[in-house]
């Protein structure tokens, strides 16, 4: 079994990212909204483990979590599929987007 270190955004966070896939999904694109089991939880993976040491990994998240507030930005999208995966740069406008939005 893996394990996964994830963190998850706050209520209005997840309200605009699960309207995006909304959006994306209305334009005939498939997104986590409804890949699989349909039940996915926006999220940004630190790490993905196949082995792992759980004192270290606990030692880590414990330090995390005693410090601030983490701004998150992001300067590309990613594509990741049984292909390969893709990243695109983000472009202006796409940034002036996400102002707007938050």
């Amino acid at each position: 079994m893996a394990l996964a270190v994830c963190l998850l955004f706050d209520r209005q966070s997840e309200r605009a990212i699960r309207a995006l896939w909304d959006r994306i999904e209305q334009q005939g694109v498939p997104s986590l909204r409804s890949h699989t089991h349909g039940r996915h939880v926006p999220h940004v993976s630190y790490a993905v483990l196949r082995s792992w040491d759980q004192t270290a990994v606990t030692a880590a998240l414990e330090e995390i979590a005693a410090g601030s507030p983490v701004e998150l930005c992001f300067d590309g999208v990613g594509c990741f599929g049984a292909a390969g995966c893709g990243w695109w740069p983000v472009w202006v406008p796409i940034s002036w987007r996400g102002r707007r939005a938050s």
